[in-house]
């Protein structure tokens, strides 16, 4: 088995027994080997926010915005904009996030991952308008497609941002059924996708709390 992917596996071994750290440590060392590997990018930055290690996640999404700034495939330019969403970053990287995402958008037939991705690129800039108009869109995904919790919490954040306090509230309570029904689901889902819906719902029920005020 070629090095990085016995990295990989290294970490997957640590995330089913929820050592975040010791994943998020194996994933950058195979990122670093398989520098033009934009998934591999993504499951790093996934673990690193698992593990509380903002600064490795801020590193991973300079990168993939340096790396894949030209890229014309708009699966890179999904995925790169994707990885650099899942967290809070600069303002410049959000912004370059956002531009991947049009291009992810623009490449083709109506494709939900890509409206989500640019949603949740405009929060990150903070415009919060544009990004309720573009999740509203990715609110009901084709089965399977991706997971239909990402844009509720999502929009549940942006709503909050606008002051819209029962708006909120309606979509946090939506996102949390979604993401019950998924994790009890057989087979379950992927430990990334595991990942991704406990950090974005941590990340909602600590913005949005009862008598918090945007």
């Amino acid at each position: 088995m070629a090095e990085p992917e016995l990295w990989v596996r290294h970490a997957e071994a640590y995330l089913e027994i929820g050592q975040t750290g010791k994943a998020a440590a194996d994933l950058t060392r195979a990122a670093v080997l398989k520098r033009h590997d934009y998934l591999v990018f993504l499951y790093a930055a996934e673990a690193q926010l698992a593990a509380g290690d903002s600064r490795g996640y801020r590193r991973t999404c300079a990168h993939l915005l340096r790396e894949f700034a030209a890229t014309k495939d708009p699966e890179a330019a999904l995925w790169c904009a994707w990885s650099c969403v899942l967290g809070v970053n600069s303002a410049a990287d959000a912004r370059r996030a956002v531009r991947l995402a049009q291009q992810a958008v623009g490449s083709g037939p109506r494709d939900f991952r890509a409206l989500l991705t640019l949603g949740a690129a405009q929060f990150r800039t903070g415009d919060a308008q544009a990004a309720v108009r573009q999740l509203t869109l990715a609110a009901s995904p084709p089965a399977g497609f991706t997971s239909p919790a990402y844009s509720p919490y999502f929009l549940a954040m942006a709503h909050y941002r606008l002051g819209h306090q029962g708006e909120a509230r309606r979509w946090l309570k939506e996102a949390l059924r979604i993401t019950r029904q998924h994790l009890a689901a057989e087979p379950p889902p992927s430990w990334g996708r595991r990942l991704t819906l406990e950090l974005l719902r941590r990340e909602a029920e600590g913005l949005i709390r009862p008598g918090r005020h945007p």
